[in-house]
């Protein structure tokens, strides 16, 4: 499972589950659902980002211009 759940290539990571006699077909799938779920929830977490107004934490002015 920790193969399956490591950042790295689909192909490599098969490979790798090979040579080591794992379980190809779980790693592919938990690398394939990895990649879904990246593609499907990006674009939503992107929108609302830039939805937000911003909030920056600098200010222009001085801090005795304010007085």
């Amino acid at each position: 499972m920790i193969l399956a759940m490591a950042p790295g290539g689909i192909a490599e990571m098969c490979i790798t589950a090979k040579v080591l006699q794992l379980g190809v077909p779980l790693v592919t799938a938990a690398h394939v659902l990895r990649v879904v779920v990246v593609i499907t929830t990006t674009g939503p977490v992107f929108r609302a980002a830039r939805s937000r107004p911003c909030r920056s934490t600098l200010s222009l002015r001085s801090p005795t211009a304010a007085r």
